[in-house]
C-alpha cells in the first residue's frame, strides 16, 4: 500500500469545508468580517485507519453543530498540534488557547468550535474511537485541554511530521504498526499529565495479542468472543473486562474490525474487479443483509454507495 501524500490549495471557504467533510468530519465554517482573502494549503496522508494533515490556514471559524454530531455514525478522536500560530477551541463548556508547542485531543462525537485568529500552521490526527479506545481512560480527564508537546508526544509529533515529509511507500502491517506507535505515544503522554496509572504490564500486552489474532482471523464468520476466550483459555466476563478497561467490547471491536477491513477492501485498487458479497465474505460477513445493514448503520449509506464515492 502506498502511503502516498495528497497535496493541496484552496482560495475559498467553501471548498475548504467541503475537503475537510470528505477528508475528517462535516464541520460549518465562516471567515471573519474585515479578513482579506482566505487560503488553505498542506498536504494530507492515509494510513492504516488514520488521516494525518499539515495545513497553514488564514483566519477563519469552525464549528462541529449539534445536528451533525446527531447524524454521525461513527465517532472519532481528533488530535491537534499547532506548529505555527494559535488558536482557541471551544470544548465541552470552556475556552481553551492552544499555542505551538502544545497539543490537544478531543473527540468529533461532542459540539465544538475553533477559531484561528492569525495564519497558522497546524499538524491534524484523526483516528477511529474504536482504534484509540486505549486513550478514553486518560481523555476523559484531559479532553480539550492543552498540554505540552513533551516526551512522547513530541515523539509522535515527529513521526507524524515525518510522515508526511516522506511519502513513504508503506505496506499494510508497516501502517498499523506506525498507527499503534502512535497511539501507544500518546496514550503515554496523556497518562501522564492525568496522573492515571498505566494498566498492569501483563494485560495490555494480552489485550494486544487477542486484538491481532482478531484481525488475522477476520475470514472466520464462526469468530465470536466465546470462541476467542476458549482458545485463550479464560472466561466470557474476563474477556469482556479485558476489552471494557480499554474502553470497548469484544463483540464491538469485531464488529468494527470487520467494517473497518472491508472498507479498506473498497477502497483499495488492487480489489476493484471483486464483489461487494466476495469481499464480505472475507471479512468474516456470513450474511450479507446483516452485512449491509450494519454498514448502513455505521457509516450512513450502503456498500455499494460507499465503494463508488471512495475508490479512487
Amino acid at each position: 500500500m502506498n502511503t502516498s501524500v495528497q497535496k493541496y490549495q484552496f482560495s475559498d471557504i467553501a471548498s475548504w469545508q467541503s475537503a475537510i467533510a470528505d477528508q475528517f468530519v462535516p464541520l460549518e465554517m465562516q471567515v471573519p468580517g474585515g479578513i482579506g482573502r482566505f487560503y488553505a494549503k498542506g498536504g494530507i496522508a492515509r494510513f492504516h485507519h488514520s488521516v494525518v494533515s499539515q495545513m497553514t490556514v488564514t483566519p477563519h471559524r469552525l464549528r462541529r453543530e449539534k445536528s451533525a454530531v446527531r447524524q454521525a455514525t461513527v465517532s472519532h478522536l481528533k488530535v491537534l498540534w499547532p506548529i505555527q500560530g494559535r488558536c482557541r477551541l471551544h470544548y465541552g463548556g470552556k475556552e481553551h488557547v492552544l499555542q505551538p508547542r502544545q497539543w490537544t485531543v478531543y473527540e468529533t462525537g461532542s459540539e465544538y468550535a475553533i477559531e484561528v485568529d492569525e495564519t497558522a500552521t497546524f499538524l491534524a490526527l484523526m483516528l477511529l474511537d474504536t482504534e484509540g479506545a486505549g486513550l478514553l481512560p486518560a481523555l476523559r480527564r484531559l479532553r480539550g485541554r492543552p498540554l505540552a508537546v513533551t516526551g512522547a508526544a513530541s515523539v509522535a509529533l515527529a513521526t507524524l511530521d515525518s510522515l508526511l515529509k516522506e511519502g513513504a511507500s508503506l505496506d499494510r502491517r508497516s501502517e498499523e504498526f506506525i498507527q499503534d506507535t502512535i497511539i501507544a505515544l500518546l496514550d503515554c503522554a496523556l497518562r501522564q499529565d492525568s496522573a492515571v496509572p498505566a494498566p498492569s504490564p501483563t494485560r495490555p500486552d494480552r489485550l494486544r495479542a487477542i486484538q491481532q489474532f482478531i484481525r488475522e482471523n477476520l475470514a472466520d464468520p464462526e469468530l465470536s468472543p466465546e470462541k476467542i476466550s476458549n482458545i485463550y483459555g479464560m472466561s466470557r466476563r474476563s474477556l469482556y473486562t479485558m476489552f471494557l478497561d480499554a474502553g470497548n467490547t469484544p463483540a464491538a471491536f469485531l464488529l468494527s474490525t470487520r467494517l473497518v477491513a472491508a472498507v479498506s477492501m473498497f477502497e483499495n485498487h488492487s480489489c476493484r474487479n471483486r464483489s461487494v458479497t466476495d469481499i464480505a465474505f472475507e471479512c468474516g460477513f456470513a450474511n450479507m443483509s446483516h452485512f449491509s445493514r450494519v454498514f448502513r448503520q455505521r457509516f450512513g449509506m450502503s456498500p455499494g454507495e460507499w465503494r463508488r464515492r471512495h475508490l479512487l
